[in-house]
């Protein structure tokens, strides 16, 4: 019977940009052994192509396909409620990639959803316009609700942080709970076969 392990990047594997301690090794020991694998992580905000690049770096022997985000998970969640569904993006590029790739159009005309990610800086318009869009009808997400994320330069305001305020201010509730089923379950027949 195989078994895949399942790792999360963010405060396991890396924090702050750097490597915690054993965990290049751990890994190693997985690629080694040919033992299937998947790190995972909450941050929208890069592509698993940027992930496994700045993880090599580090000193991980890892690859794109060993890198599921929360960005990819969300595209999967949006594209099978409303197939080429239209997406109003408050994130960066790992998260406009994904949605694309999962077959919908960015707009900010009226979107089927107003989509929130991390980003390296969140800008009052953006924010302003999604909140607009919600009001007008827009069903809201956040790719996770994490308040702060890790960084060389302490913590940093994540996706959370920023979704609490437009769920307050508006009355709306972000779609979250869906994060957990479209995480995991597309990683077990990609990993096990099953």
């Amino acid at each position: 019977m195989e078994i895949a392990h399942l790792l999360d990047m963010d405060g396991v594997l890396v924090r702050g940009g750097m490597p915690i301690d054993g965990s290049i090794d751990f890994v190693r020991a997985f690629v080694e052994a040919t033992r299937p694998f998947q790190v995972f992580t909450n941050n929208s905000k890069y592509t698993p192509e940027d992930h496994a690049h700045r993880l090599r770096e580090m000193g991980f022997p890892v690859e794109p396909h060993h890198i599921y985000t929360s960005a990819l998970a969300t595209a999967r969640f949006v594209s099978t409620q409303i197939p080429n569904a239209s997406a109003y993006v408050v994130g960066d590029h790992g998260l406009t990639s994904a949605l694309q790739t999962a077959g919908c159009r960015i707009t900010a005309f009226s979107p089927d959803y107003v989509v929130l990610g991390d980003a390296t800086s969140y800008h009052y318009e953006e924010i302003a316009t999604g909140s607009h869009l919600i009001s007008a009808g827009a069903r809201f997400i956040a790719t996770n609700s994490d308040a702060t994320a890790p960084t060389e330069r302490g913590l940093h305001p994540a996706c959370g942080s920023v979704a609490e305020p437009d769920r307050r201010g508006y009355r709306y509730e972000a779609i979250l709970h869906w994060q957990a089923k479209f995480l995991h379950d597309p990683m077990c027949p990609r990993e096990t076969g099953r």
